[in-house]
């Protein structure tokens, strides 16, 4: 499986890489566009500054160091959807993409795909998360557009990452790993993220949670969903993880994990690449059991993140 690890300047490139990243991804809004819209509706949904390459000419830096490594970098374009009058500026900044080598872009709105391909735009696209592609019929629609990978929502578990991977042949899948779980659905949330998210993104509000369905719950069950769930929203979750899901992930034929860091602060980037690059060495040995495996991996996240792990900070908390 290959890391994917957030880049916001070419000073941390190299180190990345040497922390064992396989694959870069990133973003940058073109002055232009922060002119006429501002950041608060930003070209890729991300609406701080830090979350953003400060300049084109620091991008193309990035990608020149990144490919001397033969490490790809990849531009998030992944807002929902653009309107006629943004498509100029994303064009625009598609070519220049173009020409300093971006391998791939991260797409949402199928109508900028079309729109790619109707120019004959040379660069391959994968499918964000924010597409919310929660069933094979969808990703089998993405595959036949085009698309090189989907980024599957990180609120599907194991069995529906596998009942998909198995039914859609072509196409590569990729999931998160680390960092933000967030407690809504990505690709069906309208908030806005802008400013602190440990105080006042309006999904950290103090909403009372709880859980509808019931048919196919037992009482303890329904009452640990209901509770996971309130946890998430209330507490800070950039420690979230789900590295001792990878003997899992790697099983049902995942291509790619995806760390959740951008904007954070370079030694945490590599803090976390390192994690789950020694997380995934443990698995390549291969003389672990699953059990034993999982172990291991909490023991790593203990010496990242100098706390026990825990099951509300766990992507995928059902695995026994």
């Amino acid at each position: 499986m290959k890391i994917l690890s957030p880049l916001d300047n070419s000073d941390e490139t190299e180190r990345l890489i040497k922390s064992g990243a396989d694959e870069l991804y990133c973003g940058f809004v073109p002055e232009k566009w922060k002119e006429k819209y501002t950041l608060t509706c930003s070209i890729n949904r991300r609406q701080v500054p830090e979350t953003q390459f400060k300049t084109f000419e620091d991008l193309k830096k990035a990608v020149e160091i990144a490919h001397s490594y033969k490490i790809p970098v990849f531009l998030t374009l992944n807002k929902s959807y653009y309107s006629q009058d943004q498509y100029p500026l994303v064009l625009k900044e598609v070519d220049n993409a173009i020409k300093i080598g971006i391998d791939a872009l991260l797409v949402t709105d199928t109508g900028l795909v079309l729109t790619l391909q109707k120019e004959n735009k040379n660069i391959d696209f994968f499918i964000s998360t924010l597409a919310a592609t929660f069933n094979s019929e969808a990703a089998k629609f993405y595959r036949d557009l085009g698309a090189k990978r989907i980024v599957l929502p990180r609120s599907m578990r194991i069995q529906e990452i596998k009942n998909v991977i198995s039914h859609v042949k072509g196409i590569d899948f990729e999931v998160f790993i680390l960092g933000w779980r967030c407690c809504n659905v990505d690709g069906l949330c309208t908030f806005i993220h802008f400013g602190d998210p440990k105080t006042n993104y309006a999904c950290r509000l103090d909403y009372d949670v709880s859980c509808v369905s019931s048919d196919f719950l037992q009482p303890f069950k329904k009452r640990r969903v209901q509770l996971h769930q309130n946890i998430w929203h209330k507490i800070s979750i950039e420690q979230t993880c789900g590295v001792c899901a990878l003997y899992d992930l790697e099983k049902i034929g995942v291509h790619g994990v995806k760390i959740i860091a951008r904007g954070a602060p370079t030694e945490e980037k590599i803090k976390y690449v390192k994690f789950v690059r020694n997380s995934l060495d443990l698995l390549k040995k291969g003389t672990f059991k699953r059990g034993r495996f999982r172990e291991n991996c909490k023991e790593l996240y203990r010496n990242c993140y100098g706390v026990f792990c825990n099951d509300n900070l766990c992507y995928h908390p059902y695995l026994v």
